[in-house]
């Protein structure tokens, strides 16, 4: 169990602000740190229980989630400590492995900290026991004599350091001189450098190395370091972007990898640094703040983690321990910035506690990042899309091998939140849920090293009308001979998908051209509506066939309507609801091939063999039990298709969506028009409000002309600098 030990002293000691003497500001700073190890910030007991499953359930390969468990846990504690071998080393343990992901060696540090936990929490059994003692020193000397270096750099530099640092500091009145010289030599592998978070990372072990160095020189430095990264990073810089996204590994969304990283490191240094001369400046705080609120929060939904989100870590029970790792980040942030203190504790109890909120954040672009997020009460969709300008995944260190897809237009529906719950193993990666490809499942397979996929094109962009409940976003898709337009509208109820222009052939003619509408995690049954009406209930491993001469115009799944009102799409649609088998290892090397099986439920679009200039228009109804299904089968929906080009009409509202792919003219079916002078994505609100957006960030000038009849209205819009970021221009 984890023990709240240490708890009151943590809270308290942030209180005292530090001493004007080197000595006497170390001291409190190291004490601090000491506290923060055996601090239980997340004490709801369900959330404690999910973290101890996760704990034992996960493989460590991802170091947030390795650092999730807080305070002393005696159950791991207790193990350890009886399966420590004389040899002073842990015999489950490859000690030469090469491998450079998950290093096994690294839990040998990781537990060594385990044990200290406990070794310094006064309600442990484990309590200064002198039996624990001898572990510990026993083994931090062993790993000192081995001299273990990974091949991959970031363990040697910052995870081996970063786990170890724990022990170092909780046991800092206990090292002799030579335990503790060995240590700073360990330590001294960090130095600072690079950029993003593995900056931070290196930054933070070496003021752990001036701690035990009581070097107040090198603490200043390192603690300069840290907080220098709590900026908007320049134009074409990693870090914290201005849509309040984050970039590493070049100019990728990393909210969930190093973005996950670098706010906890952030927001926990923020609060052993509070109320000192260390502390972040107020404008620091209101970057990290805007991180916090509009950036990341917008990714967790029902403690899950969006899959795109996770970006190259989608490992075993990632997505659930990346949200419970932020759900940290919000309590700490509450502390460290008690002006939204309020706001902090909110969000965590939606996303970490699951209450379902009072409110509909709707629609959300990160112009920098290619992506949007729709939220309302009780579902959510992400859309990963990628261009010249963005990587849209990754492969390193030989994982996530299948990714080079999944950023060409992922959109990816939430509601329980389990959807895709460790999918990795079965899922068809050319199938990805709102992609569109040519690609056949065998043949995109990346093995190893390191490998970038970014689209084809400079087309990706998204817009907010000034109401955000309704949002589109669109993109150009241009990968193995295929090219695509692809546009999403958003609403409160429905999201309508349009592809036109898709033209290409199957690559290797084993799979025809494709759209892909789901592919989840099954919930058995699934009812399907045919163009006559008649309805039918399939289950899980159940062929999915309708009579003869009949096709498919909805279809229900776990709450969910996909509705194909277009009898030229309806008739190529393809369902499936039954168990599929994988492995690990398809994800990831350091896996193995032991069978995985699921059931999975999917819709896909079969456009052909070979196709030129095809189409598809389908709406996803999240929750369909709120639409009248008699109207919608009618085509009685509050929303009109445009008659040309690719737009939308919400009746309610008014508002007018647009996408130009190309310089051209939009007509709406109530015969308004927009016509743009440049690639574009536009909305016409019904107070004569403008807005538009630049998809391919060239910085033109557009020219927007709407109308109806008659009546006609112009407005310029000067892209230059704007990066895609929504221009805004009101009046009749």
């Amino acid at each position: 169990m984890f023990r709240r030990a240490g708890l009151l002293c943590g809270l308290l000691c942030f209180t005292f602000p530090l001493s004007a003497s080197p000595g006497g500001a170390l001291d409190t700073l190291l004490r601090r740190m000491a506290d923060s190890y055996v601090t239980v910030t997340q004490d709801d007991p369900a959330v404690l229980e999910r973290i101890e499953y996760i704990v034992r359930h996960t493989d460590g390969t991802d170091v947030v989630i390795r650092e999730l468990p807080e305070g002393a846990n005696d159950s791991l504690t207790a193990i350890w400590l009886s399966t420590f071998a004389p040899d002073s080393t842990w015999h489950d343990l490859d000690y030469g492995s090469r491998q450079r992901g998950a290093w096994p060696p690294a839990y040998h540090v990781q537990r060594i900290s385990q044990i200290a936990r406990s070794y310094k929490t006064p309600d442990s059994p484990y309590f200064r026991a002198d039996s624990v003692r001898q572990v510990l020193h026993a083994a931090v000397d062993k790993w000192f004599d081995m001299g273990l270096q990974c091949p991959n750099w970031w363990y040697n530099e910052i995870g081996g350091p970063r786990l170890l640092a724990p022990a170092l500091l909780l046991l800092d009145d206990e090292w002799t001189a030579g335990e503790r010289a060995k240590a700073v030599k360990y330590m001294k592998q960090a130095k600072i450098g690079m950029t993003g978070q593995n900056r931070t990372w290196l930054a933070g072990n070496v003021l752990v190395r001036g701690l035990l160095e009581r070097n107040d020189s090198l603490v200043q430095t390192a603690r300069d370091a840290i907080v220098a990264e709590v900026a908007v990073a320049a134009e074409g810089k990693e870090g914290i972007q201005p849509d309040r996204s984050f970039h590493q590994h070049g100019p990728q969304q990393q909210f969930g990898n190093y973005g996950l990283a670098y706010v906890s490191g952030i927001a926990s240094w923020g609060k052993i640094f509070q109320g000192t001369r260390y502390a972040l400046s107020a404008e620091q705080t209101r970057v990290l703040r805007g991180l916090v609120l509009d950036g990341m929060s917008k990714t967790i939904w029902k403690r899950m983690m969006d899959v795109s989100s996770c970006g190259r870590q989608l490992f075993p029970h990632t997505q659930e321990g990346k949200a419970l790792a932020f759900g940290k980040v919000l309590l700490d942030m509450a502390v460290l910035d008690p002006k939204c203190a309020e706001r902090y504790r909110e969000l965590y109890d939606e996303l970490i506690r699951c209450v379902e909120p009072d409110r509909a954040d709707g629609y959300t672009h990160f112009y920098c990042s290619d992506m949007s997020v729709y939220r309302q009460p009780r579902w959510m969709a992400t859309l990963k899309m990628s261009s010249e300008r963005v990587v849209g995944s990754e492969v390193v260190n030989s994982e996530n091998l299948l990714s080079n897809q999944m950023a060409d237009g992922a959109l990816l529906l939430y509601k329980n939140g389990r959807e895709y719950l460790n999918i990795a193993p079965v899922w068809d990666y050319t199938a990805i849920p709102g992609i569109t490809t040519a690609t056949d499942s065998d043949t995109c397979f990346h093995n190893g090293g390191y490998k970038e996929f970014r689209g084809g094109t400079d087309y990706a962009g998204g817009l907010a009308a000034t109401d955000s409940s309704y949002g589109v976003s669109a993109t150009i898709v241009c990968r193995d001979g295929l090219t695509a337009g692809k546009a999403w509208f958003f609403a409160d109820d429905y999201i309508v998908c349009r592809g036109s222009g898709i033209s290409g052939k199957s690559r290797y003619g084993l799979r025809p051209v494709r759209t892909t509408v789901a592919q989840q995690l099954a919930e058995s049954p699934i009812r399907v509506t045919d163009n006559e009406g008649t309805t039918y209930v399939f289950r899980s491993g159940e062929p999915v066939v309708l009579r003869e001469g009949r096709w498919p115009v909805l279809v229900q799944h776990a709450g969910t309507g996909y509705w194909f009102p277009d009898p030229v799409t309806a008739r190529q649609v393809e369902i499936s609801l039954g168990p599929t088998t994988g492995n690990w290892r398809r994800f990831a090397t350091m896996y193995d091939t032991a069978a995985v099986t699921e059931n999975l439920f999917s819709v896909t679009i079969a456009h052909g063999m070979e196709v030129k200039d095809a189409s598809y228009t389908y709406v996803i109804i999240p929750e369909i039990e709120r639409v009248d299904v008699r109207k919608l089968l009618k085509g009685r929906v509050p929303f009109r298709l445009a008659t040309e080009g690719v737009g939308i009409e919400w009746s309610e509202s008014g508002v007018k969506e647009a996408v130009f792919f190309v310089p051209g003219r939009v007509v709406f079916a109530d015969g308004g028009f927009a016509e743009a002078s440049a690639p574009a994505i536009a909305t016409w609100e019904a107070d004569g409000t403008l807005s538009a957006a630049d998809p391919v960030q060239r910085g033109e000038l557009l020219r927007l002309t709407v109308g109806k009849g008659k009546r006609t209205r112009s407005a310029e819009f000067d892209l230059t600098g704007t990066r895609g970021k929504v221009l805004r221009n009101a009046g009749k």
